[in-house]
């Protein structure tokens, strides 16, 4: 028996000595390793055979996947930025409003050049939104100012800017929206997505010198299918009630990832649940912009274990049956 600190990993050495630290540990020298998360409990430590084996090569998904400004032509940031997800090419659109109104593939949309900057069938066009504009804000600089200060505004409580995306393969995509107001940081936008019923707020602060989700992005996970309702991707931007209309509700931008394939409890994406795995999901507990950080291409919700929508405490011990179990 091994009462494990909260929150610590146990590890089994070559001498079967169990090793307690307070931080996941990164040595993967060990053949028999058990992982315990401890709520004050004494646990049995299991041993357990870890078998590493790697990927051959990583699926790529970025020619599914994309960075947009909202600004005038010749703005956009730099390949190398990656704004609060994936570096790469970054198309520039002016966002018109585009009439008449549809879902569907307009005649005036614009297409998109992926990741990787290779041409798409992929289009996007917008409805509602009247205004470009471009704002100097004092704090900004470089990449950042090329996404944030400049955007497209709607003045209406009923009109929103709508964006809508075309052309997509089918499968689960991580949207991250920009609708920061440059100047008079004091506005906040509402942001939405057709078919969901979360709606966050963002802005409200000053430019806080690096992306800070609410305050200059919002993330939503959206499902496109191959037939139906949700062949595309309706992005709305607005001034929620009570709203400044003479500031208006900006979108400065937005960038498209399509999601790995669902693999519970898989943290670093190479196919295998096992020790490789632990300091992923801890971080993804603890931290979630740290997770996204060092693993820009995988999944956070392969950490929501009981797919509620969220990655928490209640995830830690269906997580721990999923290592235990390899």
């Amino acid at each position: 028996m091994a009462t494990v600190v909260p929150g610590a990993v146990g590890l089994l050495d070559e001498k079967n000595t169990i090793r307690v630290t307070p931080t996941v540990s990164r040595d993967y020298q060990y053949r028999r390793a058990a992982v315990c998360f401890s709520f004050g409990r004494t646990y049995v430590v299991t041993r357990i055979i870890c078998v590493v084996a790697l990927a051959a090569a990583a699926t790529s998904a970025s020619a599914q996947s994309f960075n947009v400004d909202v600004g005038a032509p010749g703005t956009e940031p730099s390949a190398d930025y990656a704004a609060a997800g994936l570096p790469g090419k970054w198309n520039t659109i002016m966002a018109t409003h585009v009439t008449p109104f549809m879902t569907g593939p307009h005649p005036q949309a614009e297409h998109l050049f992926d990741l990787a900057g290779d041409p798409t069938n992929v289009v996007v066009h917008q409805f509602g939104g009247m205004d470009l504009n471009q704002k100097n804000d004092g704090l900004t600089a470089g990449d950042d100012a090329a996404l944030m200060d400049d955007y497209r505004a709607t003045h209406s409580t009923s009109l929103e800017t709508c964006l809508y995306i075309n052309g997509l393969a089918p499968g689960r995509y991580e949207v991250t929206t920009y609708a920061w107001m440059p100047v008079d940081n004091q506005m906040v936008s509402k942001v939405r997505f057709d078919f969901q019923s979360y709606i966050p707020l963002v802005g409200g602060a000053a430019w806080p010198g690096h992306h800070v989700e609410g305050v200059t992005f919002t993330r939503h996970i959206v499902t496109v299918t191959s037939g139906g309702s949700m062949t595309f991707i309706g992005m709305h931007v607005g001034v929620p009630s009570g709203g400044n209309t003479t500031l208006g509700a900006p979108l400065n931008g937005f960038q498209l990832r399509l999601l790995p394939e669902d693999a519970p409890a898989d943290m670093d994406c190479d196919g295998f649940v096992n020790g490789r795995d632990i300091e992923g999901f801890v971080s993804a507990l603890l931290d979630e912009e740290a997770y996204r950080s060092a693993n820009p291409t995988c999944n956070i919700y392969h950490a929501d274990m009981n797919n509620n929508g969220s990655v928490g405490m209640e995830d830690v011990a269906a997580f721990v049956s999923a290592v235990l179990a390899g």
